[in-house]
This record gives C-alpha cells, structure tokens and sequence, in this order.
C-alpha cells in the first residue's frame, strides 16, 4: 500500500503516517480523499 495500487500510485497516500501526522488525521484524509463510505468516519 506504501505504494499505491498498480492504476493509482498515489491512493492512500494521504493516510500514511509520514504525510498525516496522526490516526485522527489520517481519518479525515480518507473521508476528504474520497475512500471513506461513512462521511462521519473522519469527526471526533
């Protein structure tokens, strides 16, 4: 995953501890990015 996947290199890039900083934040990203179902996965 630290790669992406063969068609999009750069998905999940955004949740990687290196670019989010924290699990909270990396939450958000997969909620602003697109991946996340539940819009409320990333809220406090």
């Amino acid at each position: 995953m630290n790669h992406g996947v063969t068609r999009n290199t750069s998905l999940y890039h955004n949740v990687f501890r290196s670019v989010a900083g924290s699990y909270s934040q990396a939450a958000k990203n997969l909620v602003s990015d697109g991946y996340a179902t539940d819009l409320t996965y990333g809220q406090n």
